[in-house]
């Protein structure tokens, strides 16, 4: 009378491992995937970016990183920091307190969104944002003065 029936020991085991799984991959794997980011010298690295009507320039510890404006997807600003997105959930953090003072921050930000918005208006709506198709190809009537 006292004994568990089989499918019920079974489900309880079943679910046990379900909770365990998703214990470690929830809990456990984000822990160990901060802590090892936060040791990659890409991500905690001291940076210096440059910017330009063409791009951003990011030179760091392990080299320099270019990207075009196309492939900037937003630029945001909030209290302590502008934030460059390249993806939804990957971009460049740029601190406030980088800057001399907050109008040289300020400076930085208008900057940054006017060729940004410079760009966007450049590329063509159907444009891929790929490194290979910036700067735009030349217009047809370009290249015939050139001629």
């Amino acid at each position: 009378m006292g004994r568990i029936p089989n499918d019920v020991a079974f489900n309880t085991v079943l679910m046990m491992c379900f909770v365990f799984f998703v214990a470690y991959f929830f809990i456990f794997r984000l822990f160990v995937l901060e802590r090892q980011a936060w040791r990659n010298p890409q991500v905690v690295s001291e940076k210096t970016m440059r910017i330009s009507p063409t791009g951003v320039f990011v030179r760091h510890s392990l080299g320099e990183v270019t990207l075009h404006w196309p492939l900037i997807v937003d630029v945001i600003d909030d209290r302590d920091c502008f934030y460059l997105f390249m993806e939804r959930n990957n971009a460049f953090v740029v601190p406030k307190r980088a800057f001399a003072s907050p109008n040289e921050a300020r400076a930085f930000y208008d900057e940054t969104r006017l060729f940004w918005q410079s760009a966007k208006n450049i590329a063509s709506p159907n444009q891929a944002a790929d490194p290979a198709t910036w700067p735009p190809a030349p217009r047809a009537a370009d290249s015939q003065e050139r001629d």
